[in-house]
């Protein structure tokens, strides 16, 4: 067993947290589930988080476990700077998947309690996979995820021009010339914020993790935007003892569905992060023309009479297993190792 599953699995006390703008609702639960700390409401201030803080020293050998709600999750994880405990960021899927309470009552409370079950539930059954969630305030990561999501707004921003400019070449009223005009200067104008975005990004997963960042470089098909969101993502490949285990924190994994003797269609996991994914989609496109280990992969299976979708879709799960083993072996991509 490994230092971190040790450390894991003696955790005494589980705190969910569901984070608002505005306020932070937290409710904390032992090693069998007995509620330790009835739901309490904090508003997301410096007097607020100073009385979280004092509230959650009460409890020793904690785990703190949130869902990523963009700045009021980086918020909440710089007002948790040096505070002893551990920190973890729970994907909401995995949260839904393990605690149907969210389906049943939806209140901040519930949530609340559903993340510190699901914290709690990992923690005792497979300590080592909980290591996957840890997260640490770190400046350069923070400004590496918030350049990211401005990257992403910025690409809508563009396609939605797009669309419009394209609804607009089909008008035959008089205003359809002046209109076209003006969200062609718009569209202009938003291309140059995409590709400014995309810029600041890069730079930002240089300055986060510079190493990682040249290494995921080196792999046929990941472009700068796939890097810096992989960089942003993964964070240290040192938490994931596998290739599987890294596709699983992903969710670039077919999950089947089967009732009774029916099989349906596998279709990708639907947790993870949805950037993360969209890029991957991107880059496995890329991978299976110019990637010589993916290359050959995707031809031996259109080759079978595969869907081109499904092709692709190994593709990206292939790309995740060089992702892997560059980054565990510290060495840019070669055919020959691939």
């Amino acid at each position: 067993m490994s230092n971190a599953q040790t450390d894991n699995s003696a955790f005494l006390h589980f705190a969910g947290v569901d984070l608002g703008r505005d306020s932070l609702t937290l409710t904390v639960i032992d090693r069998q589930g007995k509620e330790c700390l009835k739901t309490k409401d904090f508003p997301t201030s410096k007097a607020g988080f100073r009385r979280l803080r004092k509230c959650l020293g009460a409890f020793p050998k904690l785990a703190v476990a949130f869902e990523p709600t963009g700045n009021p999750s980086l918020t909440f994880l710089k007002a948790l700077d040096g505070f002893d405990a551990k920190l973890f960021q729970i994907n909401g899927r995995v949260i839904r998947r393990r605690a149907t309470s969210l389906t049943q009552t939806k209140t901040d409370a519930a949530d609340a309690k559903a993340i510190a079950e699901t914290v709690r539930d990992i923690a005792i059954a497979k300590p080592g996979e909980l290591e996957h969630f840890r997260i640490v305030w770190n400046a350069e990561h923070a400004n590496l995820a918030l350049l990211a999501t401005e990257y992403t707004e910025r690409v809508e921003d563009v396609r939605r021009l797009k669309v419009r400019a394209d609804h607009l070449e089909h008008q035959s009223a008089p205003m359809a010339v002046e209109l076209r005009g003006r969200v062609a200067k718009d569209l202009k104008a938003a291309e140059k914020a995409r590709d400014q975005a995309k810029q600041e990004m890069a730079a930002a997963a240089k300055a986060c993790n510079g190493d990682m960042f040249a290494l995921l470089l080196s792999i046929p098909g990941i472009g700068e935007v796939g890097a810096a969101n992989l960089v942003r993502e993964i964070g240290s490949i040192s938490r994931f003892e596998s290739a599987d285990a890294l596709k699983g924190f992903l969710g670039m994994y077919p999950a089947r569905r089967q009732s009774g003797k029916t099989e349906y269609p596998a279709h990708l996991a639907k947790h993870g992060n949805s950037a993360v994914k969209s890029t991957l989609f991107m880059s496995g496109h890329v991978a299976a023309r110019h990637n010589p280990t993916c290359k050959k992969l995707f031809d031996r299976l259109v080759g079978k009479g595969k869907k081109r979708i499904v092709a692709i879709g190994a593709v990206m799960r292939k790309l995740i297993q060089i992702v892997y083993g560059v980054l565990k072996n510290k060495t840019p991509f070669s055919p020959d190792f691939a």
